[in-house]
């Protein structure tokens, strides 16, 4: 169940993300509320794996450091522009 509920919020918040994404300004890339938050563009980056990888490692734990590398190497490719295809 747990689970569950936690694949179901990182699937929503990816959603509403996707959703606003086009509204986002180039400019606003880098806005944080507070100093110890993300930035927008480090949510996005966040969010684009978050829902396949993390749930991945927290269901089956087999994530090898190289799949990490691969995976933060991919995310920081992302931008605005190619967000809406991730």
């Amino acid at each position: 169940m747990y689970k569950e509920h936690l694949y179901m919020n990182m699937e929503r918040e990816l959603l509403l993300l996707k959703r606003h994404a086009s509204m986002i300004q180039e400019g606003d890339l880098e806005y944080r509320n507070t100093d110890k938050t993300r930035s927008t563009m480090e949510l996005m980056r966040y969010l684009s794996g978050v829902g396949a990888t993390m749930l991945r490692w927290y269901i089956d734990n087999d994530l090898t450091k190289e799949e990490w590398e691969k995976i933060t190497a991919y995310r920081a490719t992302l931008t605005l522009d190619n967000f809406l295809h991730v």
